[in-house]
């Protein structure tokens, strides 16, 4: 099950979670951009901790979009697995929405 925060800091809200984001899920998700939205600030959310997304988390993602750009702001999706980096570059959604991949973990 996913667990979804919010965090108002001084120039944006950071938004993170974690886990499966699904059907039984992304309603967390939705709840929490809605939060984020209102505030009138960057939305930054933070997959760092997100092992899967699907159909329903990418059209909570795209619709928090829309609300986030109407009110003038950006939303940014941070450290994205690669297989969930994936999921959002084969559905375009990268194309609309600012999405970076986990930075690789360094190795010797």
């Amino acid at each position: 099950m996913a667990g979804t925060s919010l965090r108002v800091e001084q120039e944006r809200v950071l938004v993170t979670t974690d886990g499966e984001l699904d059907m039984g899920t992304a309603g967390g998700l939705r709840e929490c951009l809605v939060h984020a939205c209102e505030q009138g600030l960057p939305v930054v959310v933070d997959f760092a901790a997100v092992t899967f997304v699907d159909s329903s988390a990418l059209a909570v993602l795209a619709s928090a979009n829309r609300h986030i750009r109407d009110n003038g702001c950006d939303l940014t999706v941070i450290n994205c697995s690669p297989r969930v980096f994936t999921t959002m570059t084969l559905t375009g959604l990268d194309g609309v929405i600012d999405v970076r991949q986990a930075a690789p973990e360094d190795t010797e």
